[in-house]
């Protein structure tokens, strides 16, 4: 190992989250409503396995680049035809975890296929107390709305 290089650490579990709207006044972002029912797409987040703890997560419009201009998202993603119904939803969303140890926050893509299957990849941005300068990513598998869906990565220290 090279001086100065980051200890990472694998990591999984299961995360879930719950509708709640009004929860995610300290992202720092304007949290999006869901375009049909009106609602704030704002979820309480319960975390379980190698990262223990609790936290709030909501889907927010960032910018992305295009090959030719820039926009927002959400995206949706058309298969080879417009009018093919392979139309796939890319989100972006922010959360913030309580952990024991110090909190940690990172930010997502989320992709949702026409079947509904989800698949969700998050960069761990930045943390306090145990986590304080964590880098890392991990990977969702699965819807977590209402339900456990499995957890994967690492976390990495300076």
């Amino acid at each position: 190992m090279a001086f100065g290089a980051p200890r990472c650490q694998s990591v999984s579990g299961k995360i879930a989250l719950q509708p709640a709207p009004g929860a995610c006044t300290d992202l720092g972002v304007t949290v999006l409503q869901d375009p049909i029912t009106g609602v704030e797409q704002c979820f309480s987040v319960t975390i379980q396995g190698v990262l223990k703890g609790s936290g709030v997560a909501g889907v927010y419009a960032q910018d992305v680049q295009g090959l030719t201009v820039p926009t927002l998202s959400p995206l949706l993603v058309f298969g080879p035809s417009p009018f093919n119904s392979n139309v796939r939803q890319v989100l972006t969303a922010k959360s913030k975890l309580k952990l024991k140890g110090g909190d940690l926050e990172s930010q997502e893509i989320i992709l949702i296929t026409p079947a509904g299957d989800v698949v969700e990849q998050a960069q761990l941005l930045s943390g306090t107390g145990a986590y304080a300068g964590a880098t890392g990513s991990l990977v969702i598998l699965g819807n977590s709305i209402g339900q456990d869906a499995k957890y994967e990565g690492r976390v990495c220290y300076p």
